[in-house]
């Protein structure tokens, strides 16, 4: 595991979480949770919150296959509605885990301003900006 936050391109990162269909991103959580948890702040980030998103994850993109299987087949729908189910819980659960990240960091690094409606439209790869801009900054060596 990462023992502190480090410069990573949000290019790169943007692309690698497309190529693998979100996985990656699933992966930068993992390897930055103990990083984080090392973090100045009262919030801490548990081992089964990363469990709960792999897994709401995971059971999103089984039942996106078994629905394009399904269809091709002419069945109904029910594949989609648990897809569309799961899709919801993981978005819930990414936003929640990357706003207890954002509390974390501004708990730690005072005067650091990261705004919540950026927060909430570009997710992890605005923690990952504001990471950049921390270690330019030199406030992470």
């Amino acid at each position: 595991m990462v023992e502190k936050l480090g410069k990573q391109s949000v290019f790169w990162f943007v692309v690698l979480s497309f190529i693998t269909l979100g996985f990656y991103m699933v992966h930068w959580f993992y390897k930055n949770k103990d990083a984080f948890n090392k973090l100045k702040s009262k919030v801490k980030i548990e081992a089964w919150h990363l469990h709960a998103l792999l897994v709401a994850f995971v059971l999103y993109w089984v039942f996106v296959a078994l629905n394009g299987f399904q269809l091709s087949y002419g069945a109904g729908g029910l594949y989609n509605t648990l897809g569309q189910l799961f899709d919801l819980i993981t978005g819930v659960i990414l936003i929640v885990y990357v706003f207890r990240i954002r509390l974390m960091m501004t708990d730690n690094f005072k005067g650091l301003n990261m705004h919540w409606f950026w927060t909430l439209i570009f997710n992890v790869f605005y923690v990952q900006y504001k990471i950049n801009q921390l270690v330019d900054s030199k406030k992470i060596k």
